[in-house]
């Protein structure tokens, strides 16, 4: 019996750096287990950080063909003409601070303010439909799985669904146009132009897609209400973790307690409202009331979060806080795993939330104490459910700096105070969620054969 083929379309993949390459590599990597073969359709990323460390996971008979977008081989023009590194060149589509860019790169400046570009990769689905069509006819694909962000790999995949009919699963990270903090505004088209032209191509894709994924309930709920007639698609799949990606065995022996400091790590990018100035506020507190504390405090941002650099001078954390910039995936979980504290900023709200970030399943797994600074909603839900730390819904800096000091006399005292709930925990593992796919895969294959009836 021939194994069932997936053709996975998806721009995120390595050695692109990010969590939606790694999530996406993740399921190709664990679903030729479960008896698929799978075939990615992926990008040709060019100026973009890349982590070549995540190919070694990549499977040999993996086939993966590679398609440029207009918009890369554009911006490698324009690093050309106008030498830049990495980051200016990623933020003319990201919009990055007018901070981000050194003087004399006129035209980088010139395209950010404008912001011409309205998707990063909006024009990688018409040369990836064409390879994908080419694919679809070469090889027997029995389904269609798209992944996103960015949802151009969405648009792709709905080329191809028009074209061939076959079966397709669209798997949304986050929220499309129902995002809390749509990016429609400080742009050179009118937000009414990108809105409408977003909720045409997101309802085609609801219409069009056999099975739409989401990873939260709420995110979910959020989508039935604005397209009830699609409800009877929609299913919750959370973001999960590879149990294999943890370096334990390969970690550098930590220094004894009584020689360092106590280390609080968080991971990955802070940008828009997902601000660390309430953590710094509870910081300043401290030292202001207990000046040795913070001396004996070190917090490293590990990733992209610049734009606050002026915050840790403000609040005269400068000796306390240090950015790593941005840093590979195993770099990164090395600094998890040497923390004593991981911290989680979520972007405040007054309403429940709707996001599950990829980087607290990565934390929950290290059997380290978190600290999430996060509205209620998923992320607070997981941390209780597992049981594996503290949750400040208030955004107070003196809740905050409470929460730190209790965590740091726990670690003077050599106490513990993490009981975590590994069964509940292990729910999010990527074996778990790829069971889940899998199940949802034949379902729709069942119904396939039914219709044909």
């Amino acid at each position: 019996m021939n194994m069932a083929r997936i053709l996975v379309v998806s721009y995120a993949f390595p050695p692109l750096r990010g969590a939606e390459s790694t999530m996406t590599m993740n399921y190709v990597v664990n679903l030729p287990k479960r008896g698929y073969e799978v075939t990615v359709l992926t990008g040709v990323p060019h100026l973009r950080e890349m982590d070549s460390g995540l190919n070694s996971q990549l499977p040999e008979n993996t086939l993966v063909y590679r398609v440029e977008s207009l918009e890369d081989q554009i911006l490698a023009l324009v690093s050309h003409l106008n030498p830049a590194n990495e980051r200016e060149i990623t933020n003319l589509s990201t919009g990055g601070t007018r901070g981000d860019f050194k003087g004399g790169l006129l035209i980088l400046d010139t395209f950010r303010r404008l912001k011409l570009i309205p998707n990063h990769v909006s024009g990688w689905a018409f040369f990836a439909a064409v390879k994908g069509k080419k694919l679809l006819k070469k090889h027997r694909i029995d389904y269609i799985v798209s992944r996103s962000n960015p949802v151009t790999s969405h648009l792709t995949a709905l080329k191809l669904k028009r074209t061939l009919g076959t079966p397709w699963v669209a798997c949304f990270s986050d929220p499309w146009t129902l995002d809390p903090n749509p990016p429609y505004y400080d742009r050179f088209w009118p937000p009414e132009l990108l809105r409408g032209v977003n909720e045409y191509l997101e309802k085609k894709i609801m219409e069009k897609a056999d099975r739409l994924v989401f990873t939260t309930q709420e995110q979910k709920a959020m989508y039935a209400k604005k397209y009830q007639r699609f409800e009877k698609k929609f299913v919750v799949i959370p973001n999960s973790y590879n149990s294999n990606d943890y370096p334990r065995d390969n970690l550098p022996d930590t220094p004894d307690k009584r020689d360092r400091r106590f280390v609080i790590v968080h991971t990955g990018s802070l940008i828009r409202e997902r601000s660390p100035e309430p953590f710094f506020k509870a910081l300043k507190l401290l030292k202001d009331e207990n000046s040795e504390i913070l001396r004996n405090i070190r917090v490293v941002l590990v990733g992209e979060s610049s734009g606050f650099s002026e915050l840790i001078s403000k609040y005269e954390l400068d000796d306390v806080v240090c950015n790593t910039g941005s840093v590979t995936r195993k770099e990164a979980l090395e600094h998890l795993y040497k923390a004593d504290l991981l911290l989680l900023i979520d972007a405040p709200s007054t309403a429940r939330g709707v996001f599950l970030p990829s980087k607290l399943l990565d934390y929950i797994q290290t059997n380290k104490p978190i600290l999430a600074i996060t509205p209620e909603g998923p992320a607070a839900d997981l941390v209780r459910r597992t049981q594996t730390g503290a949750i400040v819904t208030t955004y107070d800096p003196e809740e905050i700096g409470s929460v730190l000091a209790e965590y740091y006399r726990a670690y003077i005292n050599g106490e513990s105070r993490l009981q975590p709930n590994w069964e509940e925990i292990q729910e999010y593992s990527i074996d778990r969620c790829v069971q889940r796919f899998v199940k949802t895969l034949e379902e729709l294959r069942l119904e396939e054969d039914v219709a044909q009836l």
